[in-house]
C-alpha cells in the first residue's frame, strides 16, 4: 500500500498513532499529524479489515 501512495510511507506511522491514542477522534489525530480529517479517515479505512462481515 505504501508503494502506491503519493504520500509515501504512512501505514506504520498511522498504526502507531492509533495504538498510542485509543479513543481519540479522527479529527484530533488529523490535526496532530497535519492531515485533513477526510484524508485520514479514508486511509485508516484502507488499513482496517471489513468488520461488518467478521462479526456475523
Amino acid at each position: 500500500m505504501d508503494q502506491a501512495s503519493s504520500a509515501g510511507v504512512w501505514t506504520g506511522d498511522f498504526l502507531r498513532i492509533i495504538e498510542k491514542n485509543p479513543g481519540v477522534r479522527a479529527a484530533e489525530l488529523a490535526v496532530a499529524i497535519g492531515w485533513e480529517t477526510d484524508k485520514l479517515k479514508l486511509n485508516v479505512l484502507k488499513l482496517i479489515p471489513d468488520i461488518r462481515y467478521s462479526r456475523m
